[in-house]
């Protein structure tokens, strides 16, 4: 698609600087997706509370019926995603955005993010996992979140999230033995998954090739949710 408009990928913005800047699990799977097929983009940074009209907006549609229904990652690509529809040329959910760059930017020119029969199904078994871990650890990552935010997306994100889980968010956050129990939680699914990637020495073949493929971006995704509050 050379000389085609750009892919324009919308992060969510953090009171950080750098490569720090971008924090979320969420919106760094498509960032790595973007980056290890190595498809030209330009990206803009959000607030909390600007999500939802930006993704209106440019007829987005809502990725939940729940609490918060509009969510990054998303993003824009004319040329590739108005020849579904003319009208509209934005598309969020990273599974969605992974599913559609595989399609508009193919192997061999970009390379591939699923390049063996197995990589789609352990891409599904894997988001299914991370899904778990990332709501196990909630009562110690989501209270942290608010400090990284602007001061809009530090509001927005305490007064939604109260809603949604019943309580200001430093009530939920973990401590003492629950803080001991959120953990093993976290490291018994986290055991699974290596499991599931790596293979068990002398016992079975890993189920993954030796190539970087979805599922890694996954994982590494959400260590670099991780790493920012560490460094922070």
């Amino acid at each position: 698609m050379a000389g085609e408009d750009k892919v324009h990928f919308f992060d969510i913005t953090s009171i950080n600087e750098g490569p720090l800047k971008a924090w979320s699990p969420n919106t760094f799977r498509t960032r790595l997706v973007l980056n290890f097929k190595r498809i030209p983009y330009t990206q803009s940074f959000l607030s909390y509370p600007d999500i939802a009209p930006t993704l209106q907006s440019l007829s987005v549609p809502p990725v939940t019926k729940q609490y918060v229904p509009y969510a990054l990652p998303a993003i824009i690509h004319k040329p590739s995603l108005s020849a579904k529809n003319p009208t509209h040329f934005a598309i969020s959910d990273s599974l969605q955005i992974a599913l559609h760059l595989e399609s508009a930017f193919p192997a061999p020119e970009y390379p591939s993010l699923f390049p063996t029969p197995a990589s789609y199904p352990l891409a599904m078994a894997v988001l299914k996992l991370m899904t778990e871990i990332m709501a196990k650890q909630s009562p110690i990552g989501l209270p942290k979140v608010p400090a990284y935010l602007d001061p809009r997306g530090q509001e927005y994100f305490n007064r939604t999230r109260a809603q949604l889980f019943g309580k200001p968010l430093p009530e939920l956050a973990a401590r003492g033995d629950e803080l001991e129990r959120v953990w093993e939680a976290v490291t018994e699914i986290l055991s699974t998954l290596g499991t599931m990637l790596r293979g068990e020495p002398g016992k079975q073949k890993p189920v993954r090739s030796s190539r970087v493929i979805r599922p890694d971006m996954r994982t590494v995704g959400c260590g670099v949710y991780g790493v920012v509050f560490k460094e922070r």
